[in-house]
């Protein structure tokens, strides 16, 4: 009897025990399952929103510098950081864009705003290296231009004034003949003499050449007509045969 009782009792303790499993299971369960979802949601690929095209990053960055340069309160620090900084992104973004045409746009603006620095010179050697052929390159060729990068462009530029900037360039740093050179420098004169390059054109260049040219020796002396002592003007030209000896002088 007493066995039975106790038994019983063990039996009936077990159930209240095991009972309240059975009410939170549910809950456990659920929890599980949000736990899982959460998971899985954070496991999930998430839309990777587009990157911006390289020509609204190139706006971007030149509205930006513009900002800065155009504004009449920012000192020359500040436009300095601005310059420096806008010209490492465009060189970067040069690198990465696959279309020349903007390559060359944003090379020519590193060009423009690098005047006589490394950036700059790398600019120019990029642009005449890879974008010879394209059309508007002509201000970032100068003395440091290779001859056959030069020879490039007068071949395959299609740009007749970009051709003759080359031509220019190729006359006065590699021919080494006097002669050819200056006909070459006439020829190009008469024929593109205002064709621009940076803040010059091409005449105003190939002047003080063409000047400096008739000064070399063995060449014929340029004209020369003044006022004697007598205030008698005489001309060069009407010693010629003779020797002379010439004393420029002046006072002030």
């Amino acid at each position: 009897m007493n066995t039975a009782i106790r038994q019983t009792r063990v039996g009936f303790f077990a159930i209240l025990l095991t009972f309240p499993l059975f009410e939170t299971a549910p809950e456990i369960n659920a929890q599980e399952a949000h736990q899982t979802s959460g998971t899985e949601a954070e496991t999930s690929p998430q839309e990777t929103p587009p990157l911006e095209s390289v020509t609204t990053r190139l706006a971007k960055l030149l509205r930006d510098f513009d900002a800065v340069w155009d504004d009449p309160e920012s000192d020359n620090k500040a436009k300095r950081k601005a310059r420096s900084s806008t010209t490492k992104s465009l060189l970067i973004l040069a690198n990465e864009t696959s279309d020349s045409a903007t390559s060359v746009t944003i090379l020519q603006w590193v060009i423009k705003y690098n005047k006589n620095n490394r950036k700059g010179r790398r600019a120019a050697a990029l642009l005449a290296e890879k974008h010879f052929a394209e059309p508007g390159i002509g201000d970032s060729i100068d003395d440091d231009t290779d001859l056959s990068l030069l020879s490039k462009v007068i071949v395959d530029n299609p740009d007749t004034q970009v051709q003759a900037i080359a031509r220019f360039f190729k006359t006065k740093n590699y021919e080494t003949d006097p002669a050819i050179q200056e006909q070459a420098l006439l020829a190009l004169q008469e024929s593109h003499a205002q064709v621009a390059y940076r803040d010059n054109t091409l005449d105003d260049m190939i002047n003080p050449l063409l000047s400096a040219m008739q000064f070399q020796v063995g060449k014929i002396a340029p004209e020369i007509v003044g006022p004697d002592i007598d205030e008698a003007e005489f001309k060069l030209s009407d010693y010629r045969g003779k020797i002379v000896v010439l004393d420029f002088w002046g006072d002030w």
